[in-house]
C-alpha cells in the first residue's frame, strides 16, 4: 500500500472482497456508514474509504435481492433465515427510513464520484424489486409503509443519480397522489 497526499492508504488493485464484517451490520449501521461518507465527501475511488463505500452498497443490494427472492418461501415481515456458506444467516427486513436514507446517501456520493454509478443503479433496482415485486411488496400501494419524507428522499436519490426507473417512479408518484 502507498499513501496519497491526504495521508490515506491507497488500495492495491488485486483487493479481495474487504470488510466481511459488513455482513453483520444492521441496516441502520450500513445506512450510517453511507450517510457519513455522503455528508463528509471524503469518498475517493482507490482508497480504503472508496472501497468501504462501494462494499456497503454491494452488501445492501445483496440483502435486498436476497429478501426479494425469499418472497414466497421463508420471508416474514421481520426476519428470515437461510443457509449461506454452511452457516445460518438472519436477514432482517429494512425499515423504510433506512432504505430511503441509504439511497439518498449513495445518490449524493455517486453524483460526486461517477465510479459508484453502476452499483447505485443496482441498488435502485434492488429497492424497486424489494418494494414492488419482492417480499416487501403489496399488490396495491407497495410504498405505503414509506412516510412522506422517505418518498421525497427516495425521489431525490433518483434525481441525484439521473436514474429513470419508471416502475419505481410510477409507484412513488401514485403513493404521493394517494396522500
Amino acid at each position: 500500500d502507498s499513501y496519497n497526499g491526504n495521508n490515506e492508504v491507497m488500495m492495491k488493485q488485486s483487493l479481495p472482497r474487504p470488510l466481511a464484517l459488513l455482513q453483520t451490520c444492521t441496516w441502520a449501521e450500513l445506512t450510517n456508514i453511507a450517510y457519513s461518507y455522503a455528508m463528509r465527501g471524503r469518498y475517493q475511488e482507490n482508497t480504503f474509504s472508496g472501497s468501504l463505500a462501494h462494499e456497503v452498497v454491494l452488501e445492501a443490494t445483496h440483502r435486498l435481492h436476497h429478501l426479494s427472492s425469499l418472497e414466497s418461501t421463508t420471508a416474514t415481515k421481520t426476519t428470515a433465515t437461510t443457509k449461506e456458506g454452511g452457516k445460518e444467516v438472519l436477514h432482517h427486513h429494512p425499515i423504510p427510513r433506512d432504505v430511503a436514507q441509504l439511497a439518498w446517501s449513495v445518490g449524493v456520493m455517486q453524483a460526486d464520484n461517477y465510479h459508484l454509478g453502476d452499483s447505485f443503479v443496482s441498488l435502485i433496482d434492488a429497492i424497486g424489486d424489494f418494494y414492488i415485486f419482492g417480499s416487501g411488496s403489496r399488490k396495491t400501494r407497495p410504498l405505503r409503509d414509506l412516510n412522506c419524507a422517505d418518498l421525497v428522499q427516495l425521489s431525490i436519490s433518483l434525481a441525484h443519480g439521473r436514474i429513470d426507473d419508471v416502475r419505481l417512479l410510477r409507484e412513488l408518484y401514485h403513493e404521493a397522489l394517494y396522500r
